[in-house]
């Protein structure tokens, strides 16, 4: 792991102070442009909007402003930088009520945390010794440098070289075997919420092409007259584009029974990239995505194949570099299991409940005027 964190101050060389000074003029001409637009946007309001509220709205904006800008400009007149050196052993990302997708990123060097700007989070990784590099005074990154990687290849073959010898692993070896009751568990879950999502996802879908089928040759059978073309695009084309469209979005769902009728799930060895410490929902290191059902005390850990949540009390084991065991289900490629602990699984939320609801009512319509019009005629 190396040494503890360590702080020293060093003046600033030419270049870094051009760097800086480089931010600063790409600053000043963005709050320039964005005052000149909110200045454009009032003049074009005029009297429509009171004094107060104008002067109001202003007053917010320009502080924003003067903030952003007060941070570049001080940056650029900076002497000295601020070394901090050490390891990194924890991110995070805090969202702000959960449903908004603005977020704050964190990291910490050695147990002591930092804020950090969205391009220095995504460069550092668990594990890692790194100098980042900031100004004295006002605090503001520049630059990270990454002095010890151990997944870097030289660092993989000289741990390979240097290890004691180790005893053989059956387990360590890819393998298939039967589900657990966990296993079940979750795939069930997944299976509904994908159920409900997808479902809804492909009717919405569908209904759209069929839409823009019909709409299409009606506007095309102007110039071709001809019931029998009628026939086949109402009653042949249109709703073959929507059951195509139906099958495509909801192949998931069809992977995930194929895997929970089966029970078998595939177990191998994957090697942890990064650690975020977040109950927050992840696309990737960057995006932020809320609604997926999960919810509860879990982080997320990044392999080369995939994101995926696990317990925080695993997470909290795990390293940059580390290999972790890991259960997924063949077909749908869901993770069952991480270091032998079941994954949090996903959940059904008021909107998926709402959707549900519309579903079944639709479907018990549908069904009502089949059965009234397969009846009986009355004289």
């Amino acid at each position: 792991m190396g040494p503890p964190l360590t702080e020293s101050r060093e003046p600033l060389t030419a270049e870094e102070r051009g760097q800086l000074r480089r931010r600063a003029v790409g600053a000043v001409a963005a709050g320039l442009a964005i005052g000149g637009i909110v200045v454009a946007v009032f003049r074009a309001i005029g009297d429509e909007m009171p004094t107060a509220v104008r002067l109001g709205f202003g007053g917010f904006f320009g502080l924003i402003l003067l903030v952003i800008l007060g941070l570049n400009v001080g940056a650029a007149f900076e002497t000295d930088k601020r070394l901090r050196t050490g390891v990194v052993t924890d991110k995070r990302v805090e969202t702000y009520r959960r449903q908004n997708r603005s977020a704050s990123y964190f990291f910490s060097i050695d147990g002591k945390e930092l804020s950090a700007e969205l391009w220095v989070y995504q460069q550092v990784k668990v594990g890692q010794r790194i100098t980042l590099h900031s100004t004295a005074r006002l605090d503001t990154a520049f630059r990270v440098e990454v002095l010890d990687d151990p997944t870097t290849p030289e660092a993989t073959l000289e741990a390979a070289l240097n290890a004691p010898a180790t005893t053989y692993r059956a387990e360590a070896i890819p393998h298939d075997e039967a589900f657990t009751v966990e296993d079940h568990a979750c795939l069930r879950a997944h299976l509904l919420v994908s159920g409900v999502r997808r479902a809804a996802g492909g009717l919405l879908a569908g209904g759209v092409v069929w839409l823009f089928v019909v709409l299409g040759w009606v506007f095309a059978r102007a110039s071709l007259h001809s019931v029998d073309l009628d026939r086949t695009i109402l009653v042949r084309v249109a709703p073959l584009a929507v059951l195509t469209v139906f099958a495509l979005l909801n192949y998931r769902t069809v992977a995930l029974l194929r895997d929970e009728l089966k029970g078998i799930r595939h177990t191998a060895v994957e090697t942890v990239l990064d650690v975020v410490h977040s109950d927050t929902v992840l696309l990737s290191p960057t995006a932020i995505v809320t609604g997926t059902g999960l919810s509860g005390d879990y982080a997320w850990v990044q392999t080369k194949k995939r994101w995926m949540p696990v317990p925080k009390s695993v997470a909290a084991e795990l390293r940059r570099g580390v290999e972790v065991e890991v259960a997924t289900a063949p077909r749908s490629g869901v993770v069952l299991a991480v270091a032998g602990a079941p994954v949090p699984r996903p959940r059904l939320g008021v909107l998926d409940g709402a959707l549900l609801l519309v579903f079944l009512a639709v479907a018990w319509c549908l069904f009502a005027t089949a059965l009234e019009s397969s009846g009986p005629a009355t004289a």
